[in-house]
């Protein structure tokens, strides 16, 4: 199954939620993210993780980053897992669902742990 999330990027920081620990990837640092139903494309399934997630609204269209072969994380791979971004002119306080426990905005040379190897590497593309 495929997966997508959204880097939300304002200035050289990213926004980033930890996962409860009782859901996949528990503990694990990461965008917002989940996978793509049936019927709905990468961006669409993106856009609805987001907001479900966070309660951030996008205002302008997402840019694609990147396309892995899944969340390398706890043994786990294969799955497409696209990831967009989207650059915000303020800095968002998001809401978090039942998914996560806290967010934090983050630079890249000081990014949380864990996290997945395959995140770090689309936010530093994201960043060029």
């Amino acid at each position: 199954m495929a997966a997508a999330g959204v880097i939300v990027k304002y200035g050289k920081t990213v926004l980033l939620c930890k996962r409860h620990k009782s859901c996949n990837f528990g503990g694990h640092w990461s965008v917002p993210a989940g996978a793509v139903e049936e019927g709905e494309t990468s961006f669409g399934a993106a856009e609805r993780e987001l907001f479900e997630e966070t309660k951030i609204k996008i205002e302008r269209p997402l840019e694609f980053v990147m396309k892995t072969d899944g969340m390398k994380s706890r043994g786990r791979g294969g799955e497409p897992f696209y990831i967009y971004k989207y650059d915000s002119d303020e800095m968002l306080y998001p809401k978090l669902d039942f998914e996560h426990t806290e967010y934090g905005w983050f630079i890249p040379t000081n990014l949380p742990s864990p996290m997945c190897e395959n995140v770090v590497e689309a936010i530093k593309l994201s960043l060029k």
